[in-house]
Order: structure tokens, then sequence, then C-alpha cells
């Protein structure tokens, strides 16, 4: 058995600015990566990036390095689904405020979504996770449509080049099956995988009452 020694980064979390889903206060992810020992860690709120300035002041006051990115919803062949975006420098950070600002504007029924001509006018400087388990990724693999799964993937590729990712999530043994799937869409697409797992709570007991929120 081969283990990695590649210290684990959290890429995506939600705080308590993604309303009716995060309970965690940016500041508060900065003191969990220290006491789990991570150097770095991301904080990706769905649409919004009101907590980005906490976030970076607590991240800087422990030593960690913090990750900027955004949860966006995005739209193809009349599916909606997330996909997370992480800053890689200055112009990402453009992009992604850009982005932000594109929904928190015009979502007044909640429901605004990026389409693939934001993504393409604004992908510079930005890496992109397909998404966990509520994106069109795992949508069309969980219901075994193969070919939009690929065509979407192909479409992700062919917008952010060497930087798109298939996120794989298995926070249970039962989602072993549907994490092979993705793995394997992944490779035949030729695209890296990155292993995530979405936070939105710090403790156990915590899972009832976000349940409730959400």
């Amino acid at each position: 058995m081969i283990e990695s020694t590649l210290p684990f980064v959290n890429l995506h979390t939600y705080s308590h600015f993604s309303l009716l889903e995060g309970l965690i206060s940016p500041a508060e992810y900065a003191k969990l990566a220290v006491g789990h020992g991570m150097r770095a860690i991301a904080l990706t709120d769905h649409r919004c990036l009101s907590g980005m300035v906490e976030f970076a002041q607590a991240c800087e006051q422990a030593g960690v390095q913090p990750i900027f990115g955004l949860t966006i919803d995005v739209e193809w062949r009349d599916q909606v689904g997330e996909l997370l975006l992480l800053v890689k420098n200055r112009t990402g950070w453009s992009n992604l405020c850009w982005l932000s600002s594109r929904v928190m504007v015009e979502e007044g029924d909640g429901k605004t979504c990026i389409t693939l001509e934001d993504l393409r006018q604004h992908q510079q400087g930005l890496l992109a996770l397909t998404g966990g388990q509520r994106s069109i990724l795992d949508f069309f693999v969980k219901t075994a449509q193969n070919s939009f799964a690929l065509e979407w993937l192909g479409e992700l590729k062919n917008i952010f080049r060497d930087d798109i990712f298939v996120e794989i999530q298995q926070a249970t043994p039962s989602a072993e099956v549907q994490a092979r799937k993705m793995l394997e869409a992944a490779r035949r697409m030729q695209i890296p995988v990155v292993a995530t797992h979405s936070i939105y709570y710090q403790h156990p007991d915590q899972a009832g009452l976000q349940k409730t929120i959400s």
C-alpha cells in the first residue's frame, strides 16, 4: 500500500456567509486549519465573497495561507449545478469578483446562473473544480448520461485548459461506486482529479442544525 506524504488541504468550504448553508465563521476556518496541521485552507462560499476580508485577516494572524474561492451556479442543457473556482493570482481575483458581482446584483429571484460565455470571458487566473455532489457532472454520471457527462467535461476543458480538475467526493462507503465512475470520466477526458469534502459545520452534533437551515 502506498501512502501519500502530501498534506491535505480543504478546498470546498462554506461559511455562515453562505446563507442557509454554512455554520462556520471565516475566522474559525483559519483556526481549524491550524488545529488540523494544514498550511493552507480555502473559503468557497456560495455566490458571495462577503467573508473574504475576515478570512484573509484571520489566516494572516494564524500563519495559514488563504485560498480565495467561490462556488457558482452554472446552467447547461437545462441542468443547473455548482462549479468551484479558486484564485491563482490578481487577475483571477478580479475575475472572481466580477462573477460574484454579476450573480449578486442580478439574482432577484436567487436563481441567477453563470453562463459558459461568462466563464470564457473571465477564466484567466482561475482554477476550476467540477463541483461536488450538487454539480452538473455528478448529476449526469449518477443518472448514467455518460455522453453528456463527457461533453460537459469537454466544455470545461476548452475553457480552462490545464486549470480544470474533476472533483471526487466520497463521504460514505456507499458513494464509492459514484466516485469510481467520476474517476473513469476524468480518465477518459484526461483531466486530473482532486479529492475534496464539502464543509458546512465544525462538529458532528451540528449536522441536524445545518440540515434544518438548508
